[in-house]
């Protein structure tokens, strides 16, 4: 919904509603994750995974990594084996670090047991190196889905060493088209359909690195709006909805929010589809919701958003982050190619954005799936469990340009606007849950 500095659509306000938003909200704060009456997250089903201090799955020989819990007088478990299909490990050896002593891939299994309840099995394959050999560039970007024109950029944790890239149109080739190789640190992809870009890392006296490979789908524009074909867009009472949000952890009010649309229970429970049935989270303002079941990484979208535009082109974005333990959190990328400022009753087009809330109308959710997650590096050592999301953080984007995307683009949406300012949060749908 929207409200500029001259017209409010929605005029009434009234004083019953406000005196109940307040009595609801008197429990929140502004600081980090709260366990208020609101919090609905089943304890007994969030024991956590022990974690690491190690974000990447390649080390060199010799690396020691350190295994953590945030459980009370919890005891560390730990195993590898060189077997990557094991399902379970051996036996288990107590301790809190391990020492990669072999070159080669190994796997590695870690628990904790703590007041006689065990935790998940942490388990990550791990690619050790000799010490001679340059690290694997990788890429900043992760987002299966891009636009062409695109540019993702490599780094490698070896100093000065050269990075080369080169692609295929040959998704299972396994070497760029004619073992092109270009000396770069950029890759730009100038024509559309499936691609595999391949970075390589070389230092003089060095043995190369292995290559780095991922797969993307290029394309000219992002999904359509709801109701056309090529959308991506889920309705509110698509079957493959599974539950919805039931709690809230935090709500921070941004700037311009009324009182009389600061209820945060109002997002909790399924999509209305209106106007009137969400809470407001005001410029820049927040809200993390909680889920009776949890959400992991299964086939397909994992979790759709549902914000309350009254139309395909009056939109409101967030960024999404999610967490497994409410203190580590990590951002979906995201791409918006609006070019220009979009006044309070300004336009945006769907189909230039792509990985943030609110591009689709009421009724119909931006649907997220973790897998894009699975690269980055609190996955990795395993502070975000994406088979065990609790915690999904909603932020709104200040639309004046200031705030940019994945690309160092900078994010329109409409500005100013006051009253209720700010994406408009109806509702969370989960296709997959965690259990």
């Amino acid at each position: 919904m929207f409200f500029n500095t001259v017209l409010k659509k929605h005029f009434f306000i009234l004083i019953f509603s406000i005196t109940i938003m307040i009595l609801i909200n008197f429990s929140c704060t502004i600081g980090g994750i709260t366990n208020n009456s609101s919090n609905n997250i089943d304890n007994n089903k969030l024991k956590m995974t022990p974690y690491t201090d190690l974000g990447f799955t390649e080390v060199k020989i010799n690396t020691t990594i350190n295994f953590y819990t945030i459980e009370d007088n919890a005891i560390i478990y730990y195993d590898v084996t060189t077997d990557l299909n094991a399902k379970s490990p051996c036996k288990w050896i107590e301790g809190t670090s391990y020492i990669f002593d072999t070159t080669g891939d190994i796997k590695l299994f870690i628990k904790d047991l703590s007041n006689n309840i065990e935790s998940e099995i942490f388990q990550a394959v791990y690619s050790v190196i000799s010490e001679d050999q340059v690290f694997t560039p990788l890429s900043n970007i992760q987002m299966s889905l891009i636009h062409k024109d695109a540019s993702i950029e490599f780094t490698t944790r070896t100093d000065e060493a050269v990075i080369e890239v080169g692609y295929n149109t040959d998704i299972s080739a396994d070497q760029p088209e004619g073992d092109i190789w270009i000396t770069n640190t950029s890759f730009t992809f100038d024509a559309t359909g499936d691609i595999k870009v391949f970075a390589k890392a070389t230092k003089s006296g060095m043995q190369p690195s292995s290559y780095y490979t991922r797969i993307y789908t290029v394309v000219d524009s992002y999904p359509r709006a709801a109701e056309q074909s090529a959308s991506e867009a889920i309705y509110m009472n698509d079957s493959s909805i599974k539950s919805w949000a039931n709690g809230y952890a935090n709500y921070i009010v941004g700037d311009d929010c009324n009182a009389e649309w600061q209820t945060p229970n109002k997002a909790c429970g399924h999509a209305v589809g209106t106007n009137y049935d969400i809470v407001c989270l005001g410029r820049e303002g927040q809200i993390t919701m909680t889920f009776p079941n949890g959400i992991a990484d299964g086939e397909g979208f994992d979790f759709a958003v549902f914000e309350n535009s009254f139309s395909d082109t009056y939109l409101e974005l967030a960024f999404i982050e999610l967490s497994t333990n409410g203190m580590d959190f990590i951002k979906f990328d995201n791409a918006s190619l609006t070019d220009n400022t979009i006044d309070a009753f300004g336009s945006l087009e769907t189909t230039k954005i792509y990985g943030l809330a609110g591009k689709y109308k009421q009724g119909y959710g931006t649907p997220f799936d973790l897998s894009d997650l699975a690269e980055k590096q609190d996955v990795i050592n395993g502070k975000v469990n994406l088979l065990n999301i609790q915690y999904v953080r909603i932020i709104d984007i200040n639309g004046n340009g200031d705030t940019r995307d994945s690309f160092d683009n900078s994010i329109y949406d409409p500005y100013p606007c006051i009253g209720s300012a700010g994406f408009d949060l109806d509702a969370i749908g989960v296709i997959n849950e965690a259990y």
